[in-house]
């Protein structure tokens, strides 16, 4: 679907990526080679339960630095036919790109290049209102989200479930991948992706406040908006800072996904609109939606 080199796994499907691509931080010459069958059925799970109670921070925060560069490898083909690309060019016919506000769960940066390869400037902050600006909250933190240098911080992250307040750098989606590479490669310093644990909690262990300010925008989006569109999310009630804005909110709200999961959608919002079971599928209707 216009994405190299492959499209990004689901859930479950991450834990074999990992364990394939990085065999010494994740696969079977790593520590978690324990937890490997653990991590295929139920990888949020496993890391709330047997991992992150168990294992330093510092660790953990190693085996993200290659989690964060698998996601960075993502890249649009550039050639404008991706549905993310497409679903922009809508907005920005329309003229509504500046009176919305996108959220993403993905680590990845797909929608971002879409936006940054159509001259959009991306504001993580939402703090911004420009003709040639996009609004994008990264509500689980981001592959191109980074730390600065943690190397006289490093002491306060060798115990289980440390947390750590600092800046976070948003590096542009464009050549995410190499600019991680020089970064998390430096002998000299200490950088780390800022990015919440996979996990049940979806944690955050390196700025916490800083995601939680993220969180909050979220959260006076979704229930100050007139219309909330959500695409291909599964409903997990534990996620109350994803579940509890849609539950709360009076906007016309749509999914597009697993039939499966609307009941459980339903039960956040009983004015929840099926519309399609897939976003390719469903994108004319979408469209025809969103006034296009």
């Amino acid at each position: 679907m216009h994405v190299h080199p492959a499209v990004p796994p689901l859930g479950r499907e991450l834990y074999n990526e990992l364990a394939a691509r990085f065999p010494k931080e994740w696969g079977a010459e790593s520590r978690l080679r324990v937890y490997a069958d653990d991590f295929r059925r139920d990888f949020e799970k496993t890391m709330s339960e047997k991992v992150c109670g168990s294992q330093p921070t510092l660790d953990i925060l190693e085996w993200h630095r290659k989690m964060a560069l698998y996601f960075s490898e993502f890249m649009l083909d550039g050639t404008g036919e991706d549905l993310y690309s497409r679903l922009l060019k809508c907005f920005q016919g329309t003229g509504k790109l500046a009176q919305t506000t996108f959220g993403s769960l993905n680590y990845e940066c797909l929608f971002e290049q879409a936006a940054y390869h159509l001259g959009c400037q991306v504001d993580y902050d939402c703090d911004q209102s420009t003709d040639d600006g996009i609004r994008v909250l990264k509500i689980h933190g981001s592959s191109n989200f980074v730390t600065q240098d943690l190397r006289d911080c490093r002491t306060q992250l060798t115990n289980p479930y440390s947390h750590l307040e600092c800046e976070i750098e948003c590096l542009t989606p464009a050549g995410v991948q190499e600019k991680l590479n020089s970064k998390f490669s430096n002998p000299n310093a200490y950088y780390y992706p800022v990015m919440s644990l996979y996990s049940s909690s979806k944690d955050s262990l390196l700025a916490p406040a800083g995601i939680q300010r993220i969180r909050n925008n979220w959260r006076e989006c979704v229930l100050g908006a007139v219309l909330v569109v959500t695409v291909g999310v599964r409903p997990t009630k534990v996620d109350t800072h994803v579940w509890g804005p849609v539950l709360a909110t009076r906007a016309r709200c749509v999914y597009i996904g697993s039939k499966c999961d609307l009941e459980d959608w339903a039960e956040a919002n009983s004015k929840m609109e099926f519309l399609a079971a897939k976003f390719d599928t469903g994108f004319d209707r979408l469209q025809a939606l969103l006034g296009c």
